[in-house]
C-alpha cells in the first residue's frame, strides 16, 4: 500500500527540516503515555482520507475501562517499552512498573509502601495493559473517541465550508505521496539532488493542470486563534512550502 511504501522510501521529510531549526515535533509537546490528540488526529485523516484504514484503530470493549492521567501514563510507559518482547502479564515488568512509579512521581495514598503502589496500578489497569497487547501495535481509543472522530469527519466532508472539497469530480486523492529530488539549480543537470518526500492529506487535481493540497488538523484549542497560536508553534507553513517545492518540481 502507498502508505507503507512512503514510511519504507528514503528522504527527507518535512518534520526533519523543522528539526534543523530546532522545532520540537507535534509529539514532543504531548504528555508522557497516551498521544491522545495525534491518535484523535490520526482517526479523523483515516475515516476521511483512507476509510480502507479504520481497521487499524481497536476500539475498547464497553466492559473495559481505559485509565486516566497517572494510570494511563504508567501503563503506556509500561507497554511502549514492552511490546516487542515476549509477552508476559503486567505483573511480571515489575522492574518497568518501579520506573515507571519515579518517573512520574506516583504516591499514592499516605504511607503507602512501593508494594501498595505497585497493587493499586494492576488492580486499576491490568485489564486495559492486555487489550493494549492484543492490539498488536493497533491505535487503541474509546467507543466515545471513536465517535467523536465520526463525527468530526462527518462535519468535515459535510459542511458548507469544507465539502467541496471533497464532494466533486475532479481527480482527488487521499493519503498522497510525493516524492523528488531537492537542488539549489534545479537546471543543473550535473547536480545531484536530495531525496525528498511528503505525505499529503488530501490533493485535488484540477482540470486547468493546478492542484491543491489540503492538510487536515485536530485541536483540542480555540479554532479563531489556532492560525496565530498552532500554526506559527509548529511552523506548519514550512510544512506547506515543502510540499508545495514537491509539486512543482
Amino acid at each position: 500500500m502507498r502508505i507503507e511504501e512512503y514510511r519504507d522510501k528514503e528522504g527527507l521529510n518535512q518534520s526533519f527540516l523543522k528539526s534543523i531549526i530546532g522545532l520540537p515535533s507535534e509529539k514532543e509537546y504531548e504528555e508522557p503515555g497516551r498521544s491522545y490528540n495525534m491518535d484523535m488526529g490520526s482517526i479523523v485523516d483515516a475515516l476521511i482520507t483512507t476509510p480502507e484504514y479504520k481497521d487499524n484503530f481497536m476500539i475498547l470493549e464497553s466492559d473495559i475501562e481505559a485509565p486516566t492521567g497517572m494510570m494511563e501514563k504508567i501503563v503506556y510507559y509500561v507497554y511502549n517499552s514492552i511490546k516487542n518482547e515476549e509477552r508476559k502479564p503486567l505483573e511480571m515488568w515489575g522492574s518497568y512498573l518501579e520506573i515507571a512509579i519515579d518517573k512520574y512521581q506516583y504516591k499514592g495514598s499516605k504511607n503507602w509502601t512501593l508494594e501498595n503502589r505497585i497493587d493499586k496500578i494492576l488492580t486499576e489497569t491490568n485489564n486495559f495493559f492486555e487489550h493494549l497487547m492484543d492490539s498488536n501495535g493497533k491505535t487503541v481509543v474509546t467507543q466515545t473517541e471513536y465517535n467523536l472522530a465520526n463525527k468530526i469527519a462527518t462535519n468535515i466532508l459535510t459542511a458548507k465550508n469544507t465539502r467541496h472539497w471533497f464532494d466533486n469530480d475532479f481527480e482527488k486523492y487521499g493519503q498522497y505521496p510525493i516524492y523528488w529530488d531537492y537542488k539549489q539549480k534545479p537546471e543543473d543537470e550535473s547536480e545531484e539532488g536530495i531525496p525528498c518526500k511528503g505525505l499529503a492529506d488530501w490533493i485535488l487535481f484540477y482540470p486547468d493542470q493546478t492542484c491543491q493540497i489540503i492538510d487536515l488538523k485536530v485541536t483540542s484549542g480555540n479554532t479563531q486563534t489556532w492560525p496565530q497560536t498552532i500554526v506559527k508553534q509548529f511552523r506548519y507553513d514550512i510544512q506547506g512550502s515543502f510540499y508545495i517545492n514537491g509539486l512543482v518540481t
